[in-house]
């Protein structure tokens, strides 16, 4: 690891956690690659999470699978965002019938338990090859920053006015370990990126 100044606690202080992010990111990247298909419907089951139909289930049996679904989903370090558009039926239904069935990786099955807490994956409830879906996103979530170079960018798109979410979820839902260290300003920032690794066999070996 290299410090320009070894004196500077603050900044060795933060290439350390920098080179600790990019070893989590190198396994992650190593476990990826070598855990097997499944899907998230296989996982739940095998985490005692019994789906149900929607059509078999009243408003307050619905919203208590749902929830559990969503927290057992975060123990294996998948994480749900932009969800606030959609009602607890409307967002159980998504998954029952579509977000659940996709593939996912069994990391499980090459991680310990306690390497589950490393890089999570996230799970978008909006489908961004779908016009409605779209914009949808465009609506609630963009910010306007993005709203205006995509408008700069495609001047013939309308673009549909800015509104708040019906639903105030997102921000109760799990989050993974690199959005808490962000909030709490500890995930380090650098102008350049590092855009050159050399992968070992069990993980990346950073050439610093």
């Amino acid at each position: 690891m290299f410090v320009e100044d070894p004196n500077d606690l603050d900044e060795t202080e933060r290439m350390i956690k920098f080179h600790e992010i990019a070893r989590e990111y190198g396994r992650a990247i190593a476990a990826w690659e070598t855990a097997p298909w499944v899907t998230e419907y296989e996982l739940l089951q095998r985490d005692g999470v019994q789906l149900r139909n929607p059509d078999d289930m009243d408003d307050d049996e619905l919203t208590d699978l749902l929830w559990k679904i969503i927290e057992s989903m975060a123990t294996r370090n998948t994480f749900f965002y932009q969800t606030d558009h959609l009602s607890e039926r409307e967002f159980y239904e998504r998954l029952y019938y579509e977000v659940l069935h996709e593939p996912a990786k069994d990391y499980a099955a090459v991680l310990d338990p306690e390497e589950l807490t490393g890089p999570g994956a996230w799970v978008q409830t909006i489908d961004m090859c779908d016009d409605g879906d779209l914009e949808t996103y465009w609506r609630y979530y963009a910010d306007d920053e993005t709203r205006e170079r995509h408008a700069e960018q495609f001047p013939d798109m309308t673009m549909p006015p800015r509104e708040e979410p019906p639903y105030d979820r997102d921000r109760f839902l799990p989050r993974s370990y690199e959005d808490a260290m962000m909030e709490r300003g500890e995930f380090p920032e650098y102008e350049e990126e590092v855009d050159e690794f050399e992968i070992g066999e069990d993980e990346w070996d950073i050439p610093w």
